[in-house]
């Protein structure tokens, strides 16, 4: 039974949707640090240069995986900084007003 997931999606080139619970922040630090972890582990064949998306869930008992087939590993880890910085800045004044997830994200 999943407890808690982080999704994120490639908009254009570079750029990142970032869906996650924002205000439990150091949980969602410690899910992107487990998920670095999975994916340093994960081996080759289960990544594929045309996935532009990152799934990360959290079971119940706090175990972290990822969903395969996963983007390139150096996209992955993009992903997973421009992921933290998304959640870094959620609630913060200096930060830019965040929009709504796309559609596209949210799987609509």
């Amino acid at each position: 039974m999943e407890a808690c997931h982080i999704v994120v999606q490639e908009t254009s080139r570079g750029v990142y949707d970032v869906g996650a619970p924002m205000k439990y922040k150091p949980l969602c630090y410690n899910i992107l640090a487990d998920a670095r972890k999975v994916i340093f582990m994960t081996s080759d064949e289960h990544f594929s240069p045309i996935v532009k998306v990152l799934t990360i869930t959290m079971n119940m008992e706090g175990r972290v995986d990822v969903a395969a087939p996963l983007p390139p590993r150096q996209m992955c880890e993009h992903m997973l900084a421009s992921a933290k910085g998304v959640i870094e800045r959620y609630d913060d004044e200096q930060a830019p007003v965040m929009r709504a997830f796309s559609e596209q994200l949210m799987g609509v």
